[in-house]
């Protein structure tokens, strides 16, 4: 299975990701990890900058907005980029931070109703 280049940042300024990670690795920056949707490609984002519980979003260094769509999981094409891409950079993930994102998506909404 091959991996390429993505679209530049402008001609595609947003991604919706389902089955989706946040990872941290060795250099410590943190990651976007998951599927297209709706295309169902595997991608791996460049650096998290924001990371934003309330919109269930996060923008990164190129300036791509990435929206996360359902709870976070794993699919075969988004471990096989990230393989590939960890290969890639001589990296390796120190932390799964995607429960912990989740978890402060989900006190907010339920935050969020109890305003309501």
């Amino acid at each position: 299975m091959p991996v390429w280049e993505t679209e530049l940042p402008q001609n595609q300024p947003v991604v919706l990701l389902d089955r989706w990670r946040v990872i941290q690795i060795k250099d410590g920056t943190r990651h976007f990890v998951g599927r297209e949707f709706p295309s169902t490609q595997g991608r791996v984002s460049n650096v998290i900058v924001e990371l934003d519980p309330t919109t269930k979003s996060g923008i990164t260094s190129t300036g791509r907005r990435y929206e996360l769509c359902g709870s976070p999981g794993r699919t075969m094409n988004g471990d096989y980029v990230l393989d590939r891409w960890l290969r890639m950079h001589n990296e390796e993930i120190v932390a799964d931070l995607s429960e912990t994102f989740w978890n402060d998506i989900s006190a907010h909404a339920i935050s969020h109703q109890s305003k309501v």
